[in-house]
């Protein structure tokens, strides 16, 4: 593997973990959001 073939992956992989993430976080406030939701129709 060459340097810029290396260099080209780690920047692929990075923009990949990156971009997931991204999506988590997005997620995981959403589903408090929901969650909040849930508990207030239980009440």
């Amino acid at each position: 593997m060459t340097l810029t073939h290396i260099l080209c992956t780690g920047a692929m992989i990075a923009a990949g973990i990156v971009a997931l993430v991204a999506i988590v976080i997005s997620f995981r406030e959403s589903w408090h959001e929901f969650l909040d939701a849930l508990e207030g129709q239980d009440r």
